[in-house]
């Protein structure tokens, strides 16, 4: 685009809180537990986000915790939360 209609900051904090044992549909796995904390301002909106995941070693991702929220002036705020686990193939819907 050849024109900015809003511009801002944002902020992020990356933190590992430490190694878990996490039992998940797919299987128990020893992960590494880090938190990601965002906030900002754009234009008129002001923005929290966290998210939790754990992590295991030579799989990844097994576990994702998410809460957000988002507001400008007093017209539009969205709160959401979610969470993803890790499944066996073939256990999903």
């Amino acid at each position: 685009p050849d024109k900015v209609r809003h511009s801002g900051e944002l902020s992020v904090t990356l933190t590992h809180l430490g190694n878990f044992h996490a039992r998940v549909p797919a299987g128990e796995y020893d992960t590494a537990l880090v938190r990601l904390d965002s906030r900002g301002k754009i234009g008129p909106a002001d923005m929290v986000h966290r998210q939790y995941y754990f992590y295991a070693e030579d799989t990844g991702l097994v576990g994702f915790l998410e809460s957000r929220r988002i507001s400008a002036f007093a017209i539009y705020e969205k709160k959401q939360q979610q969470a993803l686990v890790l499944q066996r193939e073939g256990d999903g819907p």
